[in-house]
């Protein structure tokens, strides 16, 4: 009887007692993490309530990678989010169209071709396709086929033309953008920034960002006019994969003219129609519907986020980066944000302690700065955040600056250094902002 009596006495004895120091190791690795919480906690109070900062309304929400808050500071409040506004019709795009999506022009006679020449005129038919003009889809622009010239895709067209035989057109050359409405400009987009390529007219047919490059020099001579050049205008037939052709110039490049082409594609693809609201309304079905975003956290009225009637939570913005994170086919959009020396980071957080470590759209506006994206912890932990301030007079810089503090701060001290700069190009010590 001893011998089975004693071992199994042993055997439930070391049973409680390995439990115990495994209970006792998870509640002091808790403790841990708590304590580093609450340190981390501190420093974020302290440069959001840094002067002038302080008097700025902040939202912040930072998460880990299983969803649990990390901080907060009013992350259920709407703030204008700026361009970070742009990751709500990238996700949408990314999910509702499918991987092989093509956006095709096509261009049509109305006459006969007779002796290469066409009888009537050359119709080109636009559906939304943002990507005719000089734009880089890569991180590697010195790579080929990842970059366009201006005019790389319209030689295509001339060449596919003249292989079918089209050497003279008798008639008109005709741009057809009726794929969408006819609002071209959006109604709250202010006068000033009309002015400029980032506020271009959003046709179903355009081409260089539908603007034209103005370029000057002096004249020849004292007291002669300037020379004046501008480029240009048409388009053509080309069918281009969506995920190379949008989002990367969309995310990485914060471009205005892509988001709200993409708006209005979703509309006429999976809405009521080619329009702001038809797009809009179907990136709010997909924010509440699939995300599982609540309704009265967000207000988008365009995609962009140039329109200053945007609203959205940091709880919001976070949902959303997680699901997109938990997305299987979420390489596109990932690789698409800026890290630290690309895209609008290219002249941010270089050879510090996020360097190679972030991936984040930024956002600005008049008194608005804003980052939403993934800070990699290590080990398979992340930081998933959104950073927002809105109302602060602060010069940009100033306001750069203080954002990129905060990120640092998630990195936290002796964090490595490692990314698109190599070593012997990184002098500052890590963890000090690039200048």
């Amino acid at each position: 009887m001893l011998k089975l009596i004693i071992p199994s006495r042993l055997s439930r004895g070391a049973t409680l007692l390995g439990t115990l120091l495994v209970l006792i190791g998870i509640a002091g690795a808790w403790a841990s993490e708590l304590a580093a919480q609450g340190s981390l906690a501190r420093r974020l109070e302290r440069l959001l309530d840094r002067r002038p900062f302080n008097r700025a309304s902040w939202g912040v929400l930072v998460v880990n990678q299983r969803g649990q808050t990390v901080f907060e500071r009013n992350a259920d409040r709407r703030f204008v989010p700026a361009s970070t506004a742009k990751l709500a019709v990238t996700a949408a795009a990314s999910m509702l169209l499918p991987p092989d999506y093509r956006i095709t022009t096509s261009v049509f006679g109305t006459g006969p071709l007779t002796d290469g020449v066409l009888q009537g005129d050359l119709v080109v038919y636009g559906r939304g396709d943002p990507g005719f003009g000089a734009h880089c889809y890569g991180p590697d622009t010195l790579a080929a086929g990842v970059c366009d010239a201006m005019w790389t895709r319209l030689d295509a067209l001339a060449d596919s033309l003249v292989a079918r035989g089209v050497g003279e057109v008798a008639g008109a050359i005709v741009g057809d953008g009726s794929y969408f409405d006819r609002t071209l400009v959006h109604p709250e987009w202010q006068g000033y920034h009309l002015n400029w390529w980032y506020a271009a007219p959003v046709s179903g047919l355009g081409f260089n960002d539908n603007s034209v490059n103005i370029t000057w020099k002096s004249g020849p001579r004292v007291g002669a006019p300037a020379v004046i050049r501008f480029e240009p205008d048409p388009n053509r037939y080309f069918a281009q994969a969506l995920r190379a052709a949008l989002i990367y110039p969309l995310l990485n490049d914060s471009h205005n003219w892509y988001a709200e082409m993409l708006v209005k594609l979703l509309g006429r693809e999976r809405g009521e129609g080619g329009s702001w609201s038809g797009g809009l309304a179907v990136i709010r079905q997909f924010l509440v519907d699939s995300v599982g975003v609540d309704s009265s956290a967000f207000s988008l009225h365009d995609g962009s986020g140039l329109a200053r009637g945007n609203l959205i939570s940091p709880r919001a913005v976070v949902q959303l980066l997680l699901h997109m994170r938990g997305y299987p086919d979420n390489a596109g959009f990932l690789r698409a944000l800026p890290m630290p020396g690309t895209g609008t980071l290219r002249d941010r957080l270089v050879c510090t302690a996020a360097d190679g470590r972030l991936l984040a759209k930024t956002g600005s506006l008049g008194q608005v700065h804003s980052l939403a994206g993934y800070l990699d912890r290590g080990g398979g932990g992340a930081y998933i955040f959104d950073i927002v301030a809105n109302n602060h007079t602060a010069r940009y810089a100033d306001g750069v600056a203080q954002i990129d503090s905060l990120v640092l701060a998630l990195a936290g001290p002796g964090a490595p250094v490692r990314g698109v700069a190599s070593g012997d190009q990184c002098e500052a010590s890590p963890g000090s902002p690039h200048p």
